[in-house]
């Protein structure tokens, strides 16, 4: 009886677990690497890394899928979304991450100005987990020869997650890349999918991973000769200390680390942040912690702060 009674018990302790667990999986988001995109001239040169120079620029994926004349691009994409929706997890298209890019930057007076796709794409949409896809096909004058790859990593922290890699393959034409990838896909993916699952269940359990830089404003420093070793409020506690002391409270079980500090700059390497916000409305990002702490800090201690951030794992606070 010990036995039976063991078995339901477990079972309700899983589904409580996934019941309390709201954001029980990964978002994921599906990208051609670097590596295929520099392979097939889609990169765009930044500001000041000219062509001429020989410098490398950043991935263009508008540009990828505009001339994807051949539509392998798109039905890759679309294949390896297909095997995550269809086991539950979230998506994020990248196609339509690029439209709305796009139509953002028709609306702004900046629309000229080259920037990081990627970053920017990364910042709107805050996906998960970051699928990365590569393959090379070559003629060896006896069919082509294919090979495959799938690297999955935390968007937070770019720790790599798994990888699914083929070996060698001869493909009797071009027009069979698509039926190899989703071979070798299938055949890899369970393994694949319970590593995104056991590092999504460390992530509920510890934290995400996040950095924030804080620096202080010309007018603060020059204007009100404040520093983070300025001594603020009755008790006259160092302003450094104010705000570390929030960051550890508000971080999930206590953990962080510092990192350079000077008397106008203060880096955190690492906060865990807890994988909600606070008011329990959804997934927590670097963004969204600054902004709570900025929030903090007006009310407290009256000076104003201004957050952005690059990617959903690194912000920065302008305190004003």
């Amino acid at each position: 009886m010990k036995y039976l009674l063991a078995i339901p018990l477990f079972l309700c302790s899983f589904l409580a677990f996934s019941q309390d667990n709201l954001l029980s999986k990964p978002s994921i988001m599906v990208f051609p690497d670097d590596a295929w995109m520099n392979e097939n001239k889609f990169i765009t040169a930044s500001v000041g890394q000219g062509a001429s120079e020989g410098r490398k620029g950043s991935p263009d994926y508008k540009k990828a899928f505009r001339e994807d004349r051949t539509k392998v691009l798109t039905l890759t994409t679309r294949a390896i979304e297909k095997y995550f929706t269809d086991n539950n997890f979230p998506i994020n298209s990248l196609e339509d991450a690029i439209k709305e890019l796009e139509q953002n930057q028709a609306a702004s007076a900046e629309s000229d100005i080259v920037t990081d796709q990627n970053t920017m794409i990364l910042s709107n949409v805050n996906p998960d987990v970051k699928l990365e896809f590569s393959y090379s096909l070559a003629n060896s004058g006896f069919g082509w020869t294919f090979i495959f790859s799938l690297s999955a990593k935390d968007v937070y922290t770019s720790t790599a997650i798994g990888t699914i890699q083929s070996e060698p393959m001869t493909l009797a034409s071009e027009t069979d890349v698509l039926p190899a990838i989703q071979k070798v896909i299938k055949s890899n993916f369970p393994e694949l999918m319970l590593k995104l699952t056991n590092h999504w269940n460390n992530v509920a359990n510890n934290g995400l991973q996040i950095k924030l830089r804080i620096n202080l404003s010309n007018e603060l420093v020059s204007g009100k000769n404040i520093t983070f070793e300025s001594r603020i409020g009755e008790d006259a506690v160092k302003l450094q200390e104010i705000l570390t002391k929030w960051v550890s409270l508000n971080s999930k079980n206590k953990r962080y680390s510092m990192g350079s500090q000077t008397k106008n700059v203060i880096n955190y390497n690492s906060i865990s942040i807890p994988l909600e916000t606070p008011d329990k409305s959804g997934k927590n990002n670097a963004k969204l912690f600054a902004e709570q702490l900025v929030t903090y800090i007006y009310k407290n201690l009256k000076f104003d702060g201004e957050v952005s951030s690059s990617g959903p794992g690194n912000a920065s606070i302008i305190l004003k």
